[in-house]
């Protein structure tokens, strides 16, 4: 009964260069930057 959570990243950038843990980082950044824009709007 519980909810499952997804994440859904899909890229082209090397893995070795760009681990998974780093993306969920920037993406998260982002979210904050559209939210913000979306406020303003």
């Amino acid at each position: 009964s519980g909810s499952t959570k997804w994440e859904v990243l899909a890229t082209n950038l090397s893995s070795n260069d760009f681990p998974l843990s780093e993306m969920k980082k920037l993406y998260h950044l982002r979210w904050d930057i559209e939210s913000s824009f979306r406020k303003l709007k």
